[in-house]
Order: C-alpha cells, then sequence, then structure tokens
C-alpha cells in the first residue's frame, strides 16, 4: 500500500537463503511522488495484492515475442530486421518496419543494419512489469565479433517503454602476456581487436502523421531537425574538456535554431495520430549524443558521426605513453571501441504526451524503494555487517567522532556538498594535472571516479559497495543515483566480456591506477588480475534493482577469480609470488567477494573457497611473522603497499568470512590480532583495529575488548565534524577516504547487537 491505499505490486525472488527462502525480492509498483519527495510503502505478506487494472500480458509464439500492458502492444521477433515487427499505441501504429533497428556507419561511411534477432527470450514477467532481451549480430563487420543486446522494458498501463541498448565488442583487448618476446610472436591471440566506426544510431520507423514536428530546448521545426551534443577538443595545453567546454546544437534542416552548453536531449515530436518524445539517460554526460528526425525516421545517435574516440589531449599527464600508445588508434572522426567492452545506453520511448520534464526523470531520475536502515541491517541480507545509523556506544567522544563519519558519507551524494562525487565531477583545481577533468565524462569514462595524476582508477576500493551500503544506511535515493552510474560503468567498461583474451584474462575486472590504465589503451603495463576485482558492490547494486546484464557480469567475475586463484596458487612465478599470491588485501578481495556470492546464491562452495585462500594463503603467513601477517619491523614508505597496510584493509573481509563460517583457525588469527599490540608503522591503523576489536568483543562477550574499540576510534578518525571525502589536489583521496568509510561498520554493528 503507498500513503495507506492498496496499490498492484508484483514481486521475483532474486536471492534465497540457505533453506531456500526468500533472501532478496525484486517489487514492482507504481506510485506517484512530488519531485524530490517520498512516499511511504507499506508491504505485508498477507496475500492480499490486488492486480493492476491493464496487467502486462506476455506471449509467445513460435519465433516472435508479443507484450501488452493496455495502451502499448509490440511484438519483437526472429523474422526480420528492424528492432520492432510491430508497435502500436492504443491501437494506432505508431512505430513502423520502414526503420532498420540498430545500425553501424563504418569507416567508410557504408550503413550496416543490425541482423534479426537470433534469440529473442522473456527475462523477467509479471502484470507490472516485463523485460524482453533481443540478441544478434552485425553481418559482416569486424569479422563477425560485433554484437548487440537490446532489452525492453514496459510497465502495466504506461505509455513508454525503454530501451537498454548495448554495442559489444567481442574481440580481444590485447593484453600483451608477460613472457618472451620469442612467445609473443608464436601466439598472436593478443593481439588488440578494437572495432573502428563512424557511428552507431537506433533508427525507428514512425507514423506519427504526414507532417511532425520536431521540438527541444524551446525551439521548434517541421520536417528535418537534430540536437547534438559534443565537446570541443582542447586547442591550448591545461586543463582539457571542462565544464565550459561543452556544447550543444539545435538544427532544423540547414538552419541552426538553437546552441548552448549541456542539453539532456528530450526531442519531442507531435503529429497527427499522436507525439512521442525520446530520451536518452544521462544524454551530455556520456558525450557525444544526438537524436534526429529525418525523413519519416527517429534516429537516437549513441555515436554521432560528428564524434571520435580515443579522445584529443593537447596535454596529458603521461605524454610519450599517450602519443606512443593511443595516438596510433585514433584516426580523424572516427571512434574505436576497445575490444571486450559491452557499451549500453537506456533510451525511454514516451507516447503519453506529458510534460518532457517528466520523461527526463524517467530516465535519468528513476525512483527507488528502499526499506529502513533497521531492517537492512537487522536481516544481515546484504554483504557486508553494518548497523543503523542510531547506534550510540556510550561514550561522548566517541559517538561524536561516530556521527562526524556519518556526516562524511552522506556528503558523498549530497550535490550541495563540496567534498561530494557531484561536486568534483564539476570541480577545477588549478593545477596543470587537471586534465584528468576529461576523465569524469564521456561514454567511456560516465560513473569512474578520477583523480590526480592517474585519470580514471576504475572505481578502485569498490565504490560502488560503499554507495549502495550508503543507500541502505541512509535511505537517500540519490546514492542509488551514483550507484547505478557506478555500476554501469563498472559492467560495460571494465569487465572483461571475451573469451578472445588470454585465458589468465578473461572475466577479470580491468585494472586499476597508472596512466597506462585501461582507458587509455594499456597493452603492455597493467594487466587484469585477481588483486583487482571489486564485485561486492556489484552484487548489492544487483539485490537492489535486479538489473539482468548485472548478474551476467557477477557470474562471469566471479567464476575468473576462483579460476584466477587456482593458476596463482600453482604458479612459481615471483611477481604471482609476492604481488598476488601473498598480498594479504588480495587475498581479502576475494574473499570479501566470494561471501557476497554466498549472500547471492546461499551456495556453500563460496565460503569454502573463501576458506580455501585463508588456510592456502594466510595461515603460513601468519605462522611466519604473526597475527598481523607482516613482519613488525617493517616500516612504512611512500607507498601504500606495505603488509601492515595490507592486513588492516583485510580485517572487515576476515571478519565477515568468520561470521558466516564459523571457522576456529580463523578467529583464532583475529583473536590474537587483537590480543598482540600493533606496530606504529601505518598511523590509520587504529580506526582498523577498532572493528578488528570490537569484532571479537562482539563474539567473545568481554567488555575489555569494546572498550578498547571505543579508544582506538577516537584515536583514529579524524579531528573534523565532517571530514571531506573529495579532495581536489589529494591523488589518493579516492583510496584513503573510501577505505575511512569502510571502517567503522562492524564497531557499530557490535554495539548495535549489544544492545539487541
Amino acid at each position: 500500500s503507498a500513503n495507506g491505499r492498496p496499490i498492484p505490486a508484483q514481486f521475483i525472488k532474486l536471492a534465497p537463503w540457505d533453506d531456500g527462502s526468500v533472501r532478496w525480492a525484486l517489487m514492482d509498483c507504481q506510485v506517484s511522488v512530488p519531485a524530490g519527495g517520498k512516499s511511504e510503502l507499506v508491504v505485508r505478506d498477507d496475500g492480499k495484492n490486488i492486480a493492476p487494472a491493464t496487467p502486462v500480458k506476455v506471449t509467445a509464439s513460435g519465433s516472435t515475442v508479443t507484450v501488452s500492458n493496455g495502451p502499448v502492444r509490440f511484438a519483437v521477433g526472429k523474422a526480420g530486421g528492424g528492432l520492432f515487427e510491430s508497435f502500436s499505441v492504443d491501437g494506432k501504429p505508431l512505430l513502423t518496419g520502414a526503420g532498420r533497428g540498430l545500425v553501424i556507419y563504418t569507416t567508410d561511411g557504408k550503413a550496416v543494419a543490425a541482423a534479426a534477432p537470433s534469440e529473442v527470450t522473456v527475462e523477467q514477467a509479471g502484470p507490472m512489469r516485463a523485460i524482453v532481451c533481443a540478441k544478434g549480430t552485425f553481418p559482416g563487420v569486424h569479422d563477425g565479433l560485433m554484437s548487440y543486446t537490446v532489452r525492453i522494458t514496459v510497465h502495466a498501463g504506461r505509455k513508454f517503454v525503454k530501451l537498454h541498448v548495448w554495442l559489444e565488442n567481442n574481440g580481444a583487448h590485447g593484453y600483451v602476456p608477460r613472457n618472451s618476446k620469442e612467445e609473443r610472436k608464436k601466439d598472436k591471440k593478443w593481439n588488440p581487436g578494437w572495432f573502428q566506426f563512424d557511428g552507431m544510431a537506433v533508427e525507428l520507423g514512425l507514423k506519427l502523421g504526414d507532417s511532425i514536428t520536431a521540438s527541444c530546448e524551446g525551439v521548434k521545426a517541421a520536417g528535418a531537425f537534430k540536437v547534438l551534443q559534443r565537446v570541443r577538443p582542447p586547442t591550448t595545453y591545461g586543463p582539457a574538456y571542462q565544464p565550459e567546454d561543452y556544447e550543444y546544437t539545435i538544427r532544423g534542416g540547414e538552419k541552426e535554431l538553437a546552441k548552448g552548453n549541456r542539453t539532456d536531449g528530450l526531442l519531442t515530436l507531435t503529429g497527427a495520430a499522436g507525439t512521442l518524445t525520446a530520451a536518452v539517460r544521462d544524454f551530455w554526460q556520456q558525450w557525444e549524443k544526438g537524436i534526429e528526425l529525418a525523413d519519416g525516421k527517429l534516429r537516437v545517435w549513441l555515436w554521432p558521426r560528428e564524434g571520435v574516440y580515443p579522445r584529443i589531449y593537447r596535454s596529458h599527464g603521461s605524454p610519450g605513453y599517450w602519443r606512443n600508445m593511443v595516438e596510433s588508434l585514433r584516426q580523424t572522426s572516427l571512434y574505436s571501441i576497445p575490444g571486450s567492452v559491452h557499451k549500453g545506453h537506456e533510451i525511454v520511448l514516451d507516447f503519453s504526451g506529458r510534460d518532457p520534464k517528466q520523461t527526463r526523470a524517467a530516465a535519468s531520475r528513476p525512483l527507488f524503494a528502499l526499506a529502513s536502515p533497521e531492517h537492512y541491517a537487522m536481516t544481515e541480507a546484504a554483504t557486508g555487517l553494518f548497523a543503523s545509523p542510531k547506534v550510540r556506544t556510550g561514550d561522548e567522544e566517541c559517538d561524536e567522532k561516530i556521527d562526524a563519519w556519518t556526516r562524511m558519507i552522506r556528503s558523498v551524494a549530497d550535490p550541495k556538498s563540496k567534498s561530494s562525487i557531484w561536486h568534483a565531477r564539476s570541480d577545477r583545481p588549478r593545477v596543470r594535472t587537471t586534465w584528468q577533468i576529461g576523465f569524469w565524462y564521456g561514454w567511456m569514462d560516465f560513473g569512474d571516479l578520477a583523480i590526480p595524476g592517474s585519470g580514471a582508477v576504475s572505481l578502485h576500493y569498490d565504490w560502488p559497495w560503499i554507495v549502495c551500503t550508503g543507500a541502505m544506511r541512509t535511505g537517500d535515493a540519490r546514492f542509488m543515483h551514483l550507484a547505478s552510474q557506478m555500476v554501469r560503468h563498472r559492467v560495460d567498461i571494465d569487465q572483461q566480456w571475451t573469451d578472445r583474451e588470454l585465458p589468465r584474462y578473461r572475466g577479470l575486472q580491468r585494472p586499476t591506477y597508472s596512466f597506462a590504465h585501461f582507458h587509455c589503451g594499456s597493452f603492455t603495463r597493467r594487466h587484469p588480475n585477481v588483486n583487482e576485482n571489486w564485485l561486492a558492490g556489484v552484487v548489492e547494486y544487483y539485490m537492489l534493482t535486479g538489473e539482468p546484464k548485472v548478474l551476467d557480469a557477477i557470474r562471469r567475475n566471479a567464476t575468473a577469480q576462483v579460476r584466477g586463484w587456482e593458476r596463482l596458487n600453482a604458479s612459481e612465478e615471483y611477481i604471482d609470488r609476492v604481488r598476488n599470491r601473498l598480498d594479504m588485501q588480495a587475498v581479502a578481495r576475494a574473499i570479501f567477494s566470494y561471501c557476497a556470492m554466498y549472500a547471492l546464491t546461499a551456495e556453500r562452495k563460496w565460503l569454502d573457497e573463501g576458506l580455501k585462500l585463508f588456510s592456502g594463503n594466510v595461515v603460513d603467513k601468519w605462522k611466519k611473522h604473526g597475527p598481523h601477517l607482516h613482519d613488525p619491523k617493517q616500516f612504512k614508505s611512500q607507498g601504500y603497499t606495505k603488509d601492515d597496510v595490507r592486513y588492516c584493509y583485510s580485517i572487515q573481509a576476515f571478519c565477515l568470512l568468520h561470521h558466516l563460517t564459523g571457522d576456529k583457525k580463523l578467529f583464532e588469527m583475529l583473536k590474537a590480532g587483537a590480543d598482540t599490540e600493533f606496530p606504529e608503522n601505518f598511523f590509520d591503523a587504529p580506526v582498523f583495529l577498532a572493528d578488528l576489536n570490537a569484532y571479537v568483543a562482539l563474539k567473545t562477550g568481554e567488555q575489555d575488548y569494546l572498550d578498547e574499540a571505543i579508544e582506538l576510534w577516537i584515536a583514529g578518525f579524524p579531528e573534523s565534524k565532517c571530514p571531506p571525502v573529495y579532495q581536489p589536489l589529494n591523488s589518493q583521496w579516492s583510496r584513503r577516504k573510501g577505505m575511512l568509510m569502510r571502517t567503522g561498520h562492524i564497531l557499530q554493528y557490535a554495539f548495535w547487537k549489544k544492545k539487541k
């Protein structure tokens, strides 16, 4: 019910508990909410769910799937080209087969339409919502390695549909194996399979009437009409792709009707038979983009023919690398989509005739239903141990610092905060290294983080987990909007999708850090490895949204991690043994991922994999160096890779694995770590050790550990009422603040459980 009134809803099971009961369910319902406001929902299991007035109905006949939600009816099948076999609204056919569907423009300007789907499936179906998925290829393009996936979502009684369209390059990225030149000559599989093309559009035939009027940004014209969002390339040395460099133009035929800085690209078409508003989610943020009316067809330009990638940089943090590695890939007015990338865009086609601003909201600011923080904490259904923000320890100074920690986390998603992600994307720090500003936006980068000296960093230290957990702990839906952007980037860009890559790199996440980052086109330096995979946040996002593509990425990455650790633990190469196999942080990241997979599947094998890593990779180091897993005589250097740091970063994962398994050997090590004095090598250690002592207190019931946890938190947490998150001149801000926001959860959880 919404505000006391029963409303229709549907539920789909996403994740089970061990006994098969529902751990996570995806709920779909419809409510009216004021802009920027909230509506209270009450969910009860009493069997009185009511049906919608016009439920979604899905039927499959032969090779065709037909969907109806009352006003909208469409069919998708394998019989011919084009996206829809038919599409009508209120009984009127408003889209026709005249459109070619998905179209790629090759380097010579030839238009190649996608082949009819080879696979059409119904992925979700219920009275409130259905998702139909179509998969196929582009014939004769890139040696058959270019494919597409389109997911079409329809809601009960609504006169709009959502299209999530992926352009998929199944060629290899081209990571060079770390072996001899002779072996490289023999093995050509690593050759880069980047695909160059001139543009790509979704083309739909229209039947709105003989005369169609188009409007956008307050201007309108009949006939040919196009809105185009671009960014001016830099012409001088210095910061590149600043906010003022954005530009859009709107043309009616050959005449320029309007221009400006940024547009959401809402194009409304009106004819005698009906109205259509087309919108692309995060239109200007993922430049270049365009929407066009021409020859009675709607073209949504996901890659306008006016664009180019890789980007042009006049000044770059690593000019030699950029010149030698990236410039060689770029051709004037062509795109290069890297191998193994499945880049997706979401399009809304709205036939309701409502205010286009509402269409924009449906595209870019969808509603999320969030339970109370207390409910999320109580169920322990998510990955990780956390409590609601209302926990008190009873120590005034400690509670003040917990409040400051909470304010810091809330500031991440607060547009008014100068340390938020929103502010970071538009900030202009006055140093030459601000070329990284260009990495916040664009179709290859939007949703990632960018830091001075490194550019895009593949959401390192699992920022999706930070923001998804932030959403559950605060109830602030702005965290979910950030999570959507981050996870879509992680899934589309950072996930290795192809099996044409060398086996050791398949299915893993892209590496982070260094100028040789994937987004720049690294072939030789940084390689996908088991040390740099952030999966728990992706799992939490799937649990909160049920997005099918996200689940595909999760399964692929988890399998690759298991395979990667098996290969790594069998390797005798020095670099594998020292940098990864004996790296406790790398072990802990995998353990945290396996715990997330257990939360998703309830399959005990994932916990077994975690315990296998503990027994095979941690115990020996414990025996050699003690419970803190490092030589206490080592001293801190400028690099943050020493084992004292790695141990601290591992505490959260070790505690979670023990909580789920009750392994006695693991708890013995954790308790010994709390009982043993920690060397003063790592100045941030106290906030991590506070969680360790709190966890040991939780399991032993001994108050002394809780008292020590309080003292450690007071000693380690910054003296600030709201420590900044984004710091424009700090090349470590996303790592340091990311890890700080991952501490404190177990401390609060222990006090919360004690009071319960």
